[in-house]
């Protein structure tokens, strides 16, 4: 005969199969059939044999006879009073008062049942694999409160320390849940137990309703744990906004350098950087008259409490907050990204400017264009040691200086108050300098209040080693603090590199020229041949003395001077 698979909701076994052994036994004298009962040892246990394995009659939890339902099974009946009713249980009996409680349930559709009836501001819920596991960690003191199935909890010893605070009870019930190959025959059967009473579709509809209820508050602690992790994401800036901030997450001060108290007193358009503020004042008009839309903004600038200007890549939405229309940010702070893709692509300026230029003033030009034009720095102007001066002489500058280094005299010398500055530092140490804050730095006091009128906010000096000896150095100035950093070291080491490397070959290719245009214009006989004894060049001279041209003798073995008498060269 068929072989009738039944499962029943494991929290129905912990407390005992003696119970259900006595059931099967009655049901199979009743429907003549051999019954296949394997109880499950968790929730977990139970969804994967669900999967795999056709049950023909299920004693299901509320929650398992709704899903059973919409595929197909019957509800044939409950027993007679059977309730689900969910206990909260603790130790303590102020744990609802506790700001963010730890919850054990063995429930994973959250927030279990039992959490429906309380209203916790935060909580930490931990699931468990048995009922009996939530009871074990409330004992244990692992959870402060658990959420318990009523009848595990009746079956339970040693509960002697442990109170239930709160008894929350629905008008929800487990069903005998019937495959349709077998509803027909065992419906009659199940009702003719006395303690059985019948179910019917209109159940199951009142328990989807029921879980209607359950799925909004899920939904809702869903959205609240999602929140709360943006909230608390370490490098994810937050903000809400009406006419003044309302709120922040901690990355904001962290970033910002304002403590949260500061933020709050102010607009967001204060912390945005002047040239932004105009894009920037339209959309939070909008969204403050309730106008719905999302935007992303890869680059909005604003300025941290010290000057520092930062780079954000922002999304922003409309949403209500506190009763009123308000504007959502989320934001990713791009400054060192931006300001990397300027440097390197500074870099392959630097590069192409090697390869075009065939003078140190030619390259000079173009480095110091690039660092103004392309990686937005203010000025640059480039100093070399002269031994009978203690100060740098100027060789090359670009930018807005007005005036700067007619009223800064910078020295090489240590012993002078300007040499102890970033340009004299670096001409010293050959390594490269930086001040990243022109306004509090010491080292940089001599020049503060000169840098300070001009907007001279942070320095970088570079020098730039030709052969044994430093011979230049390269000073930059920033509009902005920090904008160079430990960071930016790597890409500035880089650059004094190639600047290195492109002046020695300019040294070399002059000197090649030299030494050629010496040789053409020399008295003495100059004569250059291949490995095969070839002439590849021969000076004027040689064509003074032996009476040929040099289209006769290039590519010609020397020999060719003894061939006759009236030009052998003697």
């Amino acid at each position: 005969g068929l072989k009738v698979n039944f499962g029943v909701c494991p929290h129905d076994t912990e407390k005992g199969l003696s119970f259900w052994e006595d059931f099967i036994k009655k049901l199979e004298e009743n429907i003549q059939e051999k019954i296949n009962f394997e109880p499950f040892v968790s929730f977990d246990d139970e969804e994967e044999k669900l999967k795999s394995k056709t049950y023909h009659l299920y004693y299901a939890r509320p929650q398992k006879a709704v899903e059973l339902y919409q595929k197909g099974y019957k509800p044939v009946a409950k027993i007679k009073g059977q309730k689900d009713n969910f206990l909260l249980i603790a130790k303590d009996e102020n744990v609802l008062n506790k700001k963010c409680p730890v919850i054990a349930t063995a429930l994973s559709y959250p927030p279990a049942y039992g959490l429906l009836g309380f209203e916790f501001e935060e909580l930490k819920i931990v699931l468990t694999k048995t009922w009996e596991e939530v009871f074990t960690l409330v004992k244990d003191g692992e959870a402060d409160a658990g959420i318990i199935y009523n009848e595990t909890w009746e079956g339970l010893e040693n509960k002697e320390n442990i109170k239930v605070i709160k008894n929350v009870e629905f008008d929800i019930f487990h069903i005998f849940m019937a495959h349709p190959s077998i509803y027909e025959k065992v419906k009659p059967i199940l009702l003719s137990f006395e303690f059985l009473e019948e179910v019917n579709d209109e159940n199951i509809l009142k328990i989807i309703t029921v879980f209607k209820q359950f799925e909004l508050y899920a939904k809702r602690w869903e959205e609240h744990d999602i929140a709360k992790a943006v909230l608390n994401l370490e490098d994810v800036g937050v903000i809400v906004y009406q006419d003044k901030v309302v709120y922040v997450n901690e990355y904001v001060s962290k970033i910002s350098g304002y403590s949260k108290d500061e933020i709050l007193s102010k607009s967001v358009l204060d912390f945005v950087y002047d040239e932004d503020k105009e894009k920037v004042a339209e959309y939070i008009k909008r969204r403050l008259k309730g106008e719905r839309f999302q935007t992303s903004h890869n680059e909005i600038r604003i300025v941290s409490k010290s000057g520092r200007l930062l780079i954000l890549s922002v999304f922003s939405s409309t949403i209500l907050y506190k009763g009123r229309y308000s504007g959502f940010l989320l934001f990713f702070d791009i400054t060192k990204q931006k300001r990397f893709e300027r440097l390197y692509h500074l870099l392959r300026e630097v590069n192409q400017a090697i390869t075009l230029s065939s003078l140190e003033e030619e390259l000079f030009d173009r480095i110091c264009k690039a660092l103004v034009e392309k990686a937005g720095l203010k000025f640059v102007w480039i100093g070399v040691k002269e031994d009978d001066n203690p100060f740098f002489k100027v060789i090359y500058k670009y930018g807005e200086d007005k005036g700067y280094l007619q009223q800064v005299k910078t020295s090489w010398r240590e012993d002078l108050p300007t040499g102890k500055g970033p340009t004299g530092t670096a001409f010293r140490s050959n390594n490269i300098v930086i001040i990243q804050n022109t306004q509090t730095d010491p080292r940089f006091t001599p020049f503060k209040d000169y840098a300070k009128e001009r907007g001279f906010l942070s320095v970088a000096a570079i020098p730039v080693k030709v052969k044994a000896d430093v011979k230049f150095v390269i000073t930059m100035y920033a509009s902005q603090p920090e904008f160079f950093d430990e960071d930016t070291i790597s890409v500035l080491q880089e650059l004094k590199s190639d600047l290195e490397f492109a002046i020695e070959r300019l040294e070399d290719v002059r000197k090649s020229i030299l030494i050629s245009k010496a040789l053409e214009h020399s008295s003495s006989w100059v004569l250059i041949t291949d490995e095969n004894f070839t002439i590849t060049y021969v000076n004027d001279a040689v064509c003074e003395i032996s009476g040929y041209s040099k289209e006769e003798l290039i590519g010609k073995n020397p020999r060719i001077f003894n061939r006759s008498p009236a030009k052998r060269v003697l």
